[in-house]
């Protein structure tokens, strides 16, 4: 939860940096650092980690680590961009949207206790 956050919150707060990171397609990257775009891979792999501790704790269901670290960053993205670029509703809250994305992701992963 609190990774989605993190990401939600940056996009939101740095939206120049956040089309550099996830927006540009990689053959045009060639004018950016490769370290820089290298780095912006980071999220994935911090979510595998999380993923897979959970999986060991017995905390989350959880196949294959590496696909599902895509395609919860690919949920949080998603809710980015759409908002990002307004394309969410004008009568749905910001606020509300993405605290939605993150409890079905959430929901998605936790094991019912």
């Amino acid at each position: 939860e609190n990774i989605s956050w993190s990401l939600m919150n940056f996009g939101m707060d740095n939206p120049e940096y956040y089309e550099i990171m996830f927006l540009i397609h990689p053959d045009q990257m060639q004018r950016y650092p490769a370290d820089k775009f290298r780095r912006a891979r980071r999220p994935i792999n911090i979510l595998m980690d999380i993923l897979q501790d959970g999986k060991v704790q017995g905390l989350f269901e959880v196949e294959d680590t590496f696909v599902e670290a895509f395609v919860v960053w690919s949920s949080v993205h998603g809710a980015i961009t759409a908002t990002l670029a307004k394309r969410v509703d004008v009568s749905i809250p910001t606020q509300t949207f993405l605290k939605s994305v993150v409890e079905r992701i959430k929901k998605r992963y936790m094991v019912a206790s």
